[in-house]
């Protein structure tokens, strides 16, 4: 699986990389596994990449305030999403291929939306 992370703060164009790393495997009860379609570049990822971010957690890290996914499968006890469905994460870290959350932390959005203004749902609308 890829993935974006940074090694070291400084210029993201020159900290950030596409590795790959394992994947994040089947979800457990209560979880969902989406693929991320698309992820816009906020001011804050730049700045969580030179380290001026309130968050500077542990390297090598992933940057990614937002994004936009399809559920791929979820976990036993899951009754608010299906595959198939888009999704947004509430969590950070959405510079990769897929991810594995918890069912509380995706939003469902409606099947019709434009998915590069749907990557942007989470931060830019309620900051503007």
């Amino acid at each position: 699986m890829k993935q974006v992370q940074i090694s070291a703060y400084g210029v993201p164009e020159s900290v950030a990389h596409c590795v790959d790393v394992l994947d994040v495997g089947q979800p457990a009860v209560g979880e969902a596994v989406f693929e991320v379609l698309a992820f816009p570049i906020n001011p804050a990822d730049i700045m969580f990449c030179r380290g001026n971010y309130r968050i500077r957690p542990p390297l090598p890290a992933v940057p990614g305030a937002e994004c936009v996914g399809r559920v791929l499968t979820t976990g036993a006890g899951v009754m608010s999403i299906k595959p198939g469905d888009l999704v947004i994460n509430l969590m950070r870290e959405n510079w990769t291929q897929r991810r594995r959350v918890s069912e509380q932390d995706v939003v469902r959005l409606p099947s019709d939306i434009n998915i590069r203004q749907a990557a942007m749902v989470r931060i830019n609308p309620p900051t503007a």
